[in-house]
Parts: C-alpha cells; sequence; structure tokens
C-alpha cells in the first residue's frame, strides 16, 4: 500500500479545528485517503491513578465527526510489571467505548525510572501493558523514540507488537522495524494552523483494513470500509429497565410491550418465577 501520513494530538495543541484537520490531512494524502491521527488520552501513574488528557474526548469527536481514522496512546510513568498492567487496563477504560482503527499504544520515554531501572524492567513494563490491551481485543503498540528502543529496551523481545518510533532524521533507518514512523515534531507536513509545531508521522500498512479484518479494537470480525464509526448515543428514556429490589429479592423490570414476551420466555428458559404487575 502507499505510504499514509498522519499526525498525534494532545492538549498542547490545544482546540483543533477538526474541519480544517480533515480537509488538511486528505491534501497531504493525495486527496486519496483521509490519513491518520493518533489521540493522546492521558498518562498512568503509580501515585494517582490515570489522568485524562485535557483535549481527549474533543480531539476524538472531532476526528470521528469528519472521518478520520484514529488510534490512542497514553504516556507511562509507570515503575512495575503489575503498575503497568494496571496502567494499560484503567487505559482501555477510558476507550472501551470506541472503535479507533488504528493502534493502541504505550508511550515509554525518558523518566528518571526508565534511565535507572535497564533495558530488562522496561521491556518487562512494555510487554506487561501490551499484553494487556491484547487481552482486552486491541491492536496494542509501543511509542517509543529510536534511541530509547535501542538503548533502553531489549528489541528482540517486542517483535510480537506494532513500534511507533520517533526519530527525527532525513530518512528512515533499519535500526528499529516501525510500522509508523514519526519523522518530525516541527509540522513537516505544513499543517495549516499549527505553525512549525506539530508531530508528523508515516504509516507504512493498512492499519484500518487489518484491524477491521481481525475484528479487534471493538470492530466486528470482517468488517470493512474506511468510515471511522461515531459513538452510540443511548436513549434518553430506555424502552425497558431493571432494578434491584432488595425487600423481597425481585428483580423489577419495567418493559415495553413489544420486549415482554422475549423477557417472559427468557424467564422460563432459566426458570425463573414471574409475577406481572
Amino acid at each position: 500500500m502507499a505510504n499514509v501520513y498522519g499526525i498525534d494530538v494532545s492538549k498542547w495543541q490545544g482546540t483543533i479545528d477538526w474541519s480544517k484537520m480533515a480537509t488538511e490531512l486528505k491534501r497531504v494524502n493525495g486527496n486519496k485517503n483521509p490519513g491518520f491521527v493518533i489521540i493522546k488520552v492521558g498518562n498512568s501513574t503509580m501515585s494517582s491513578g490515570f489522568t485524562l488528557d485535557g483535549q481527549f474526548k474533543k480531539n476524538v469527536a472531532g476526528a470521528e465527526k469528519y472521518g478520520i481514522p484514529y488510534g490512542f496512546y497514553y504516556y507511562s510513568y509507570d515503575q512495575s510489571t503489575a503498575n503497568a498492567t494496571k496502567g494499560a487496563q484503567a487505559f482501555i477504560q477510558q476507550i472501551k467505548v470506541y472503535k479507533p482503527s488504528y493502534p493502541v499504544y504505550i508511550d515509554m520515554e525518558y523518566e528518571q525510572y526508565n534511565i535507572k531501572c535497564g533495558k530488562a524492567a522496561n521491556t518487562a513494563m512494555l510487554k506487561a501493558a501490551c499484553a494487556a490491551m491484547e487481552a482486552a481485543g486491541y491492536y496494542a503498540g509501543i511509542y517509543c523514540s529510536r534511541n530509547f528502543f535501542q538503548t533502553y529496551t531489549n528489541l528482540n523481545e517486542l517483535t510480537a507488537y506494532t513500534l511507533w518510533e520517533a526519530g527525527y532524521t532525513s530518512s528512515d533507518t533499519t535500526a528499529v522495524k516501525n510500522d509508523i514512523w514519526q519523522y518530525s515534531s516541527k509540522n513537516a507536513l505544513k499543517i495549516a494552523g499549527f505553525g512549525s509545531s506539530l508531530d508528523c508521522n508515516v504509516a507504512y500498512k493498512d492499519f484500518p483494513s487489518i484491524i477491521k479484518k481481525a475484528g479487534l479494537n471493538g470492530w466486528p470480525k470482517g468488517s470493512t470500509g474506511t468510515t471511522t464509526p461515531t459513538t452510540p448515543t443511548q436513549p434518553s428514556t430506555p424502552a425497558s429497565t431493571c432494578d434491584w429490589n432488595s425487600s423481597n429479592n425481585d428483580f423489577v423490570v419495567t418493559c415495553s410491550k413489544g420486549d415482554r414476551a422475549q423477557l417472559k420466555a427468557l424467564c422460563d428458559k432459566l426458570q425463573l418465577p414471574v409475577r406481572n404487575a
């Protein structure tokens, strides 16, 4: 496939005009592809749990509204494999209502602990986070700089995951086998409205097709198409409700006439007594 160009965003980009962004991303992809955006969800820390990025929900809403394929990432401050697992699980709780068509990533960088703890510890935490994401049905990946991958991880142990590599050189290298290369933080794509400060990326794989065909990231297996689905909206007044009545250990169900027969049949199958109000 042809290379696909995209960006990654967080609160540092402020409020984004996603209508203009959609037009710009199509432009840099020759008006043949909508491009992509990797959206920061938040930070995972041992001391304060998971904190959301200030623009996370607005950025997802904008990308969905204008049909821009997206993925997610979170920044990890975790300092053990147990906490790395918890951090990834907290991340999943924030994204489970969405269906990203690009991978979801843990971002590990030059925190004091990561520099001191050594390759084996960093690698174990990255693998633990990815294992948690994969267990939840996501296409898991790792974001690091080229130097961090080479100096502070055991790269040969990370080949099972898709890698998103930052390396600001004139051309990509084979030092890290990446699927997305972040090649500029200076808006090399010249996206209007961002001056000289915006991360730019190129993807070498058709992630939307791969993810949808495999049924990952919440997509039904074998899904096709490029349209990013919007988050389902719940009706303001549900037709049916179910509440627990603790006084006599009954479930109290309020349902529409159309649901009544189906609920009655289910209760009969489960041998549950039914009392009509």
